[in-house]
């Protein structure tokens, strides 16, 4: 609720209310963010303690596919496609 406030987000909490800084002068950008250009980014990893199989395997399949990538992308969260 302060209007000076500075935190850690994910791309996809950044709106008109939550703006995100430049860094050394690079711009908060999905486009940035991939290329490895803006310096603050964390990737989510998905991890298993054995090769991935059956419903975990198709969930990851799904998430890492194109139709989830879509709905990532248009909440605003970096997609890896």
């Amino acid at each position: 609720s302060d209007a000076q406030a500075i935190s850690f987000d994910s791309f996809g909490y950044v709106n008109s209310s939550v703006k995100a800084l430049a860094v050394d002068g690079i711009a908060a950008t999905a486009e940035n963010a991939k290329n490895g250009s803006y310096p603050v980014v964390r990737p989510l990893y998905f991890l298993t303690k054995t090769q991935p199989t059956g419903v975990v395997k198709a969930f990851i399949d799904y998430c890492t596919g194109p139709d989830a990538q879509k709905i990532i992308a248009g909440e605003g969260y970096i997609s890896v496609q």
